[in-house]
């Protein structure tokens, strides 16, 4: 059944779910009309991970914030260390830098340029720390600016490209198509005038046409993505695209784990690899999309309504939604967050698989940020002891503190979690998060457990006046 959800390959699942519970816990929220399981994971293409056993490592793709960071990057580094880990597979970890961010339709409303090489330095040291805690395996961290392009593509080629799909857009939508950013009506306007429609038969859209299709595909694919998702059609959201295209494509046979929003790139992507004959790196990568984090809720009978994307704050669709970064900032938890009531109220807001499925990431970062801080793992065990989770800290301690033996304790796991035997095992301990409700551990208990590993951050890892609170 859970092969058969998500789309993925048996052989994929039997890999793969001792470390991902977002494989085995959906199923133990029950399901009515008004509330359906939420789906938190999607596979494409789901092929590729029929060959799970040659990949060459795990990739993650990440931009870097115009102002603060939330705790969602934390969680994300740790379900994406999990997995690797698990699989015994390097991490690496795409970052685009400030270069290239400041393409960023977000940072340049804000002005906020300046910004990214204070937070490019804060992340390094972050990402280098977690580097040393996976020792022998790696966190190889690329720093892709406008001047790094693979294969010696120079990044004037990309300026090139670029000015000429604004001279299409330009074309197509008028000159002054290039000046600001399109309302979600005017979009679907757009998309349906590139329609191409037969004189004689009206009906008939031409671009569907086998050989129509072909020679227009990559230009009509990069248009509706771009407009699609970013709604500019200006040089510099042409020359974002296009940086994430040709740097991403020197990643061949890894498994990339992304948030759900970049599926909507990555689809064009292969659909334009495929099209124009380059990059064949996208015929060998595939991918598994998560939901974002949720934060907040209108109400206690709404669904949270709240997404963050963990490696960027704020996301396009936040600041559409909360103009000043410092209002949505309320609603998430950042990484200075230090007050007990707002940590308790913002977990008390997420319905509470969504919130186990946070606090699981955020126990598996402590995990392997505690390998070079041994005062968390101490702490992280002290609090499973106080917080009555039964068998909790046992299973922090066989997972997290023996670190030398979690892929072969994951992968016995996973072998016997659909039989009988697995009830005299301890489950890995970030299974645990999703049946805390159950237990009677209360987000009371679970913000001492957040401030104490957003404390420990800090400890070893000062913020910068960037990511403090104003």
């Amino acid at each position: 059944m859970v092969a058969e959800t998500y789309r993925l390959p048996a052989c994929a699942v039997e890999r793969l779910w001792s470390v991902l519970p977002e494989l085995v816990m959906r199923w133990s929220e029950p399901a009515n009309d008004a509330t359906p399981p939420r789906s938190w994971l999607e596979a494409y293409p789901s092929d590729n991970l029929r060959n799970i056993d040659h990949l060459k490592g795990i990739l993650l793709c990440h931009t870097l914030s115009p102002t603060w960071d939330s705790a969602a990057l934390l969680a994300e580094l740790g379900r994406c260390l999990r997995v690797a880990c698990g699989l015994a597979l390097p991490l690496r970890l795409m970052l685009a830098g400030s270069t290239w961010a400041a393409y960023n339709w977000v940072v340049m409303d804000l002005k906020a340029e300046a910004n990214l090489a204070i937070n490019a330095r804060w992340r390094r040291g972050l990402y280098s720390l977690l580097d040393a805690a996976v020792d022998p395996l790696r966190v190889e961290v690329d720093n892709c600016e406008t001047t790094t392009l693979p294969d010696k593509r120079a990044f004037n080629d990309v300026e090139i490209l670029a000015s000429e799909y604004v001279q299409l857009a330009r074309a197509l939508w008028g000159p002054a198509v290039d000046t600001r950013r399109y309302t979600p009506d005017e979009v679907n306007d757009m998309l349906a005038s590139l329609e191409l429609r037969s004189q004689r038969q009206p009906e008939l859209d031409l671009l569907k046409l086998p050989l129509l299709n072909r020679a227009l595909l990559p230009a009509t694919s990069v248009l509706r993505t771009v407009l699609s998702n970013l709604r500019r059609l200006d040089r510099s959201t042409f020359l974002y695209f296009f940086l994430q295209y040709f740097h991403q494509a020197r990643y061949d046979s890894c498994l990339k784990l992304a948030v759900r929003r970049e599926r909507d790139f990555d689809e064009p992507f292969r659909t334009l690899s495929l099209a124009i004959g380059k990059e064949p790196a996208y015929d060998s990568q595939a991918s598994l999309y998560f939901s974002d984090y949720y934060f907040d809720r209108e109400t206690a009978a709404e669904p949270p309504h709240l997404t963050v994307h963990p490696y960027y704050f704020p996301s396009g669709l936040l600041y559409a939604r909360y103009p000043d970064p410092s209002d949505a900032r309320t609603h998430c938890l950042m990484l200075d967050d230090q007050e007990q009531s707002k940590i308790e109220r913002s977990l008390h807001a997420i319905a509470p698989l969504d919130r186990g499925r946070f606090l699981a990431d955020l126990l598996s970062f402590a995990h392997w940020f505690g390998r070079r801080d041994k005062q968390l793992h101490r702490a992280v065990a002290s609090w499973f002891k106080s917080c009555g989770c039964e068998g909790g800290e046992q299973s922090w301690r066989l997972y997290a503190v023996d670190q030398a033996a979690f892929a072969e304790r994951t992968a016995e796991w996973g072998v016997l979690l659909f039989s009988e035997l697995v009830a005299n095992e301890h489950p890995p301990y970030y299974f645990l998060p999703y049946v805390w409700a159950d237990l009677g551990v209360t987000p009371d208990k679970e913000a001492g457990l957040v401030a104490l590993i957003l404390a420990a951050v800090r400890r070893v890892l000062p913020l910068p006046d960037l990511l403090r609170t104003p």
